[in-house]
């Protein structure tokens, strides 16, 4: 993926597993950032209900992974495109 994430916002998210938690979200492409630091005192406002934050964007956080792996499948593809080539080359001799 190309976006940079320069544009960020801290969101919550509801799991049927786990419950609520707190992440950060690309304002660009929905990406969701797991590693963006959350500083303690934001959390404990958040836990404690006296920090509302936004719902996550699902619908952008969805087009975000299914690009990730559109991404991830295109650049395997090239690889195994590459190394069917070389083989072919090789005629299957070793």
């Amino acid at each position: 993926m190309s976006c940079k994430h320069d544009s960020t916002s801290l969101v919550e998210m509801d799991t049927k597993e786990n419950g609520p938690f707190l992440t950060v979200q690309c304002d660009v492409c929905g990406q969701c950032l797991p590693d963006a630091p959350i500083d303690v005192a934001t959390f404990d406002a958040w836990y404690d209900r006296r920090l509302a934050v936004p719902r996550m964007d699902y619908p952008a956080y969805c087009a975000a992974v299914d690009a990730g792996w559109r991404d991830a499948l295109r650049g395997a593809v090239a690889k195994l495109e590459r190394l069917v080539k070389v083989a072919r080359s090789h005629g299957g001799k070793r």
